[in-house]
């Protein structure tokens, strides 16, 4: 898997995916000929500030097995090519949720997600200057954004996968309302979960100032309130695995008979 969009260069195009950014599953959905003749250069797009830019002076585009070019490979109308497949099919797949693959820009110089909406696949932020998720509603898969300066989730409403929020300076869940993976907001500044109604595996509050479970419906793993300032359950109804309510004031009197047939509960 390589970071950004990648594509690959032929004698007489450029493929492209809205489908993956995986090099070798390009070679497969395109049948090119990758044999020791070198007939393909794999390619990869990689933002330097903006996400959404269609300024080719905005665009790294880094080479694979550059000491090996033929002849025909000319890096200049390549990243000309490259540019305008982002701007007119790429990015207006994203805008109007067509736009499935994985999204690796971990590491990278990106600062803004420029009117991005949704990515099918997963999106990794992490160790990157973003601030701000813009327009951001929806990731497929899992959202990486640990260790970058994002403060609010914004307009976020669903991530497929886990979210990963580790060293952020995010405190509330915000208008969030489902995690599809597991989410772990142990060691986080989370003060509150906004209008989270599910998470789909585990869901981790130990030690978190979180005081309030808010809407939260069901949790479809181990759910871990141990240490936490949590007096009720509210309005959660189904837990699938574990309950772990260590060090909590929570009365059990107070749990549906159905969530006690269902959970585990510790001292």
């Amino acid at each position: 898997m390589c970071k950004g969009f990648s594509m690959i260069c032929t004698e007489k195009k450029v493929c492209w995916s809205l489908k993956t950014n995986h090099r070798e599953e390009l070679v497969k959905e395109y049948k090119l000929d990758d044999s020791m003749r070198r007939k393909i250069v794999r390619v990869e797009f990689l933002p330097k500030a903006n996400l959404m830019s269609v300024n080719i002076e905005d665009w790294e585009m880094n080479i694979d097995e550059i000491g090996t070019l033929p002849e025909w490979f000319c890096p200049e109308a390549e990243k000309e090519n490259g540019v305008e497949i982002l701007k007119n099919k790429i990015f207006p797949a994203m805008r109007d949720k067509k736009y499935i693959a994985d999204l690796d820009l971990r590491g990278t110089d990106i600062k803004s997600l420029g009117d991005l909406r949704s990515v099918g696949g997963y999106l990794d932020l992490s160790g990157t200057q973003i601030n701000s998720l813009g327009d951001l509603r929806s990731v497929g898969r899992y959202l990486n954004l640990e260790g970058t300066q994002v403060k609010s989730l914004g307009d976020l409403h669903s991530v497929g996968g886990s979210l990963y929020l580790s060293g952020t300076q995010v405190k509330s869940l915000g208008g969030l309302r489902s995690v599809g993976g597991n989410l772990n907001l142990s060691g986080t500044q989370i003060n509150s979960l906004g209008d989270l109604h599910s998470v789909g595996r585990y869901l981790n509050l130990e030690g978190t100032q979180v005081k309030s479970l808010g809407d939260l419906h069901s949790v479809g793993g181990n759910l871990n309130l141990s240490g936490t300032q949590v007096k009720s359950l509210g309005d959660l109804h189904s837990v699938g695995g574990n309950l772990n309510l260590s060090g909590t004031q929570i009365n059990k009197k107070t749990i549906s008979k159905e969530l006690m047939k269902k959970c585990i509960f510790q001292k």
